[in-house]
């Protein structure tokens, strides 16, 4: 009867190991299943980050372009005014020329006629 005790207990120990090695194998398909959803996961993220990156890089060389135009626009302005200023001043110098010889005039007129 020990033979068939044996063949029972070992035949129940095989059967227990299987179960054991069915549950680990188990466990480790639901480890990877949880790791292959947490690796879409990191995907889509990164896929978010890129997107948000390049976006982000689009709208710096945008706003380079903008600033160097502005910068133009502005050096035109700076110039325009410093031409401006120029023309006034020379205007200014040129009524004051003109005053001082319509004073003159004017002067000489006084002496003439009083």
């Amino acid at each position: 009867m020990e033979d068939g005790e044996d063949k029972v207990e070992s035949s129940t120990e095989v059967s227990s190991d299987a179960a054991v090695q069915c549950d680990r194998i188990s466990d480790l398909n639901s480890q990877i299943d949880k790791l292959k959803r947490e690796l879409e996961v990191v995907k889509k993220k990164l896929l978010k980050a890129e997107y948000e990156r390049d976006s982000a890089q689009r709208n710096a060389e945008n706003l380079k372009g903008e600033v160097r135009e502005l910068s133009k626009k502005l050096q035109e302005e700076r110039k325009k005014t410093a031409e401006s200023r120029r023309r006034n001043s020379d205007a200014l110098q040129t009524n004051k020329k003109i005053q001082g010889n319509l004073l003159w005039v004017l002067s000489v007129f006084q002496l003439l006629y009083m």
